[in-house]
């Protein structure tokens, strides 16, 4: 397999669109979105087609959820209940940045790579950079990437990240903090490396191979995609869509890979991308997807306090604690617990009370908690700002929501958004 040079800044070969050295947005050629054939839309739908809301949704919801686009500063909002778009508002017809939401779409554009048997989720990323090999960075997994649990050092802002000239050789270069595997760390820097990793094993840019094997299926012509100095598509960020194409890929997830009738992702690749909890914790995800359980309970299980002995935690610290074991808590009062049985205190901790507790459990690399997860409820891509695609695959709904982002300002929204549109979708018996 060929590897990307590393002291070279562009990594598109052959088939790639030319990579300029400046940072620019990569795209299709420009024009309408693509629309397909209006169908019935089972067994799936062939492309998405207007219609009404079923009786479970009902004309009462959809007005309820466009007057909470108003007022939440929605720019574009569409819903789609099993193939039918039951709502389209908003300015539709620009592109929107996708912001982390791209991420969940770079899985898809993995997903599409393993399908054709050209990288595999256990490979190592040395393979790609052959400066890793012999080193500590030879134990990270191309799986390590998707799930965030890398191990590279990375920081919560990006600032590091935009000024450097090269995302993937910024990610290449990181520090192996943690074992691969064992700590889950949102990690824009890591995830970058997927930029590098797809152009080596496809032999194309990230945003081309995206274009040919995932877009064109779906009738998807126009969309740009943000560039480094070295003209690496950013994997992070940097996707720009139109809201019903966003939405197209949401159906896709929906409907197992197919779209009219062709397997664009297979069902296998997203059953273990967004149907299957890698190492989940307090934020259940999946491959670069967000997964939300019907429900989560928290456990003191006996193979946390046996994980905590082995690793040297001091019996005196265990022993603060051995009240709790066996029992099983609601995630909002996890925290409470710990920090009365550590404390014998019953007001609410903040971060600066618990460290302790984190220093010694997931900060040193052991277990804080075991986790018990239900069903998955919903599929989400969630991006800085308020973007969403949101899939609730037992409802055949499919929710896209953008807003448009100039600056740091336009980005400062609460996190109601999603639970408020749940609150209307699904209310809860009696409330």
């Amino acid at each position: 397999m060929l590897a990307f040079a590393l002291a070279l800044g562009a990594i598109g070969c052959s088939g790639a669109s030319p990579l300029g050295p400046t940072v620019s947005v990569a795209s299709a050629p420009r024009g309408p979105a693509a629309s397909s054939p209006a169908t019935a839309p089972h067994a799936p739908a062939c492309g998405l087609s207007p219609g009404a809301p079923s009786a479970r949704i009902g004309a009462d919801k959809v007005a309820a959820l466009r007057a909470l686009a108003d007022q939440t500063d929605t720019d574009a909002f569409v819903i789609v209940e099993d193939g039918h778009v039951i709502l389209n508002a908003g300015n539709g017809d620009r592109r929107y940045e996708l912001m982390s939401v791209s991420k969940s779409i770079v899985s898809l554009a993995v997903g599409a790579l393993v399908d054709r048997e050209r990288l595999s989720l256990d490979q190592p990323v040395a393979d790609f950079v052959p400066a890793w090999r012999g080193t500590p960075k030879e134990a990270i997994l191309v799986r390590h990437l998707l799930e965030h649990s890398s191990g590279l050092a990375d920081e919560r802002t990006t600032e590091k990240i935009y000024a450097s000239a090269d995302f993937v050789q910024f990610a290449i270069d990181a520090e192996a903090k943690d074992p691969p595997g064992t700590r889950f760390f949102y990690s824009n820097r890591a995830v970058n490396l997927l930029s590098g990793v797809v152009a080596t094993a496809s032999g194309q840019a990230l945003d081309v191979w995206a274009r040919e094997s995932l877009f064109a299926p779906l009738g998807i012509t126009d969309f740009g995609w943000s560039k480094d100095k070295a003209g690496n598509p950013h994997a992070m960020s940097g996707l720009q869509m139109r809201p019903l194409d966003v939405a197209k890929l949401g159906q896709l997830v929906l409907d197992d890979g197919r779209w009219c009738g062709t397997q664009v992702v297979s069902g296998a690749w997203l059953e273990a991308s967004t149907r299957t909890y890698q190492k989940p914790g307090f934020q259940p995800h999946g491959l670069l997807w967000w997964l939300s359980p019907e429900n989560k309970r928290v456990v003191l299980s006996r193979d946390v306090f046996d994980a905590w002995r082995s690793s040297g935690v001091p019996d005196a610290w265990i022993a603060k604690l051995a009240p709790l074991e066996g029992r099983t808590f609601d995630p909002k009062d996890f925290h409470q617990a710990i920090f009365t049985a550590m404390t014998g205190r019953t007001d609410k901790p903040t971060d600066a009370d618990l460290e302790p507790y984190f220093a010694m459990t997931w900060k040193a690399g052991r277990p804080d908690a075991a986790i018990e997860l239900g069903a998955i409820r919903s599929i989400v891509a969630d991006g800085w700002g308020g973007q969403y695609i949101a899939i609730y695959p037992a409802s055949k709904l499919v929710v896209v929501r953008l807003r448009e982002i100039n600056g740091p300002d336009d980005a400062k929204e609460p996190k109601r958004f999603l639970t408020e549109m749940e609150a209307i979708l699904f209310p809860r018996p009696g409330g």
